[in-house]
This record gives C-alpha cells, structure tokens and sequence, in this order.
C-alpha cells in the first residue's frame, strides 16, 4: 500500500521521508483551494455556512449572506466534511478572478435535474456535472454548448474531475478519476476557465444542485503530468480512494 501511494505522489511524514505532498506545493500558481473538511476554513451561521475561506493565501473567499441560501457542512466520504446543497437556493458567490488553467472539483453530483455544480459569467467557460448523462462536461455559459465531455460514475458517487486550457497550443484537456486525459481541440484564451458560484450555474440563473462539493483546487498554468498525478494522488488518498 505504501509503494501504491507513493507512486500516486503521496509521501508520509517520518524520519526518512518527507511531508505529504498538498496543494500548497503548487506555489505562487495555486489560484484557489477551497477544502470543506478544514474547520477553519468555514464560518458557521448556527447549522450553515455563511463563508468558506481560500486556502491559497489569494482571500478568494466563497460566501452567502442570505441565511435561507446557505448550504451545510455535514461529516460524509471517508468520514469527512463536505458542503451540501439543498438544490433548491443554495450558493455560494467567488470573486471573479481569471487566472485559473487548471480545475480540480472533487463532488457529488446529487440527483437533481439542474447539474450545475459551479457558475460563471456569461462569456466564459466552467466545468460542470451533467446528472442526467452522468458525465463531466466543459461547456459555454452563454450558448451552454458542450465543449468536451467525459462520462464517468453514478449521480450517487463522488468523482473528481480536472479541466484544463492549454492557451499555448488551443487544446481543452479533460480527465475523470484520475483516468487517462483526452485532449480537443478548441481555441481558448487566458480568462476563459472561470468558477464565479457554487452550487449555481451563473448569477441570475436559477439551476441549483442538490450535490455536494468536497474540495477545489485551481491553478493559474497548466499543471504539469508530474503535478496533476500529485493532486490526483492527493484527492484519492485523503477523500478515501474514489
């Protein structure tokens, strides 16, 4: 077991070995981490959760100041915090910021009809779950034109999806679970990949989920082979191996 998860990028802290790798090994890249099993990262309104905090030191808070529009933070995978959607109201608000080339989202779907798990402004471009078609799209806001798409999983699972823009090259790269990347190609520019709500597709909309999300990772470059493997390796040991 600990030849398999060093092999995914997971070290043990010890007196011959290093710290476990995280998100923070990204650097002055990390966009984004929200991490729902970290209790300091949340501020709780009795049972809701009226803020998430950034973990990548940019203050990209996700918040909700409407307490009827708060999710929860319930204990779930692995024994571990998530939040959860009612699928009704419930979202939470980033700051826009357009610096992100890789996503990671680490959810479940739920069953509602609406998939979105995150929104965006009009002109942009997000990954989301398509219940019904039990698949990780990356489609466009404006048009809701499937880009690129990867089935993966039942809406009762959890499932951990990477998009990713390679501007250099006008390529989208997309994985599931950690699986094998399939690449399409498709002109794409530096603001495109934009994640401006949880829970709801963009501001003004009305599809909310009634999934849950665990974690987001996001980075301003295109992570490399090595560090998508460790983030990957990272999601599945602490999340319970999905």
């Amino acid at each position: 077991m600990a030849n398999a998860l060093l092999l995914l990028g997971i070290g043990f802290a010890g007196p011959s070995s290093t710290a476990a790798w995280t998100p923070a090994d990204l650097g002055a890249s990390l966009a984004l981490w929200l991490d729902a099993d970290d209790a300091s990262t949340i501020t709780l309104n009795t049972l809701s959760v009226s803020q998430w905090n950034d973990k990548s030191g940019n203050n990209r808070n996700a918040s909700q100041t409407t307490a009827t529009a708060q999710p929860t933070n319930p204990i779930d995978i692995n024994n571990r915090r998530v939040i959860q959607f009612d699928g009704v109201n419930d979202f939470f608000s980033v700051p826009e910021f357009s610096t992100s080339a890789t996503i990671f989202i680490l959810a479940n779907r739920g069953s509602a009809t609406s998939p979105q798990l995150s929104g965006a402004d009009p002109n942009s471009f997000i990954p989301t779950w398509n219940v019904n078609a039990e698949r990780l799209e990356y489609r466009s806001v404006h048009t809701q034109a499937i880009l690129t798409q990867l089935s993966g999983g039942s809406n009762t699972e959890y499932a951990f999806g990477c998009v990713q823009l390679d501007i250099a090259n006008d390529e989208v790269k997309l994985n599931i679970f950690g699986g094998a990347v399939t690449t399409v190609s498709q002109t794409v520019g530096s603001s495109d990949l934009k994640i401006n709500t949880i829970g709801r597709d963009f501001a003004g909309a009305t599809q909310f989920t009634n999934g849950a999300v665990a974690e987001i990772i996001t980075s301003s470059n295109l992570v490399t082979t090595e560090d998508r493997q460790k983030l990957e390796g990272y999601l599945a040991w602490k999340w319970g191996g999905i």
